[in-house]
């Protein structure tokens, strides 16, 4: 069987024809990527969010931590005088 001659017209049209459906599917891929890039974007917002709640979270527990440091500091006093006053308390119902 003979082979039929392709024209370049007939060559140019298939070629054409060809990119048009590459230009379909890169369309599709971009907007699939758009809608990826905007949930990232979103996902991207809400781990920010996170963050700030965090950190400023751990601010007040940091800031509640030194109020309780302040309030306790000063136990180790408050323990040697107690020692002193069970002894004194001690000698004393003795001495009665």
């Amino acid at each position: 069987m003979a082979r039929k001659k392709t024209t370049i017209e007939e060559l140019a049209l298939m070629v054409g024809r060809g990119f048009r459906g590459v230009d379909k599917r890169f369309d599709a891929i971009e907007q699939r990527f758009g809608v990826v890039d905007r949930r990232i974007d979103a996902l991207a917002d809400i781990v920010a969010k996170l963050a700030k709640a965090m950190d400023d979270n751990f601010r007040h527990v940091y800031a509640r931590l030194d109020r309780i440091r302040d309030d306790i500091s000063d136990v180790p006093a408050m323990r040697s005088e107690l020692r002193d006053l069970r002894e004194r308390v001690s000698r004393l119902e003795r001495k009665v």
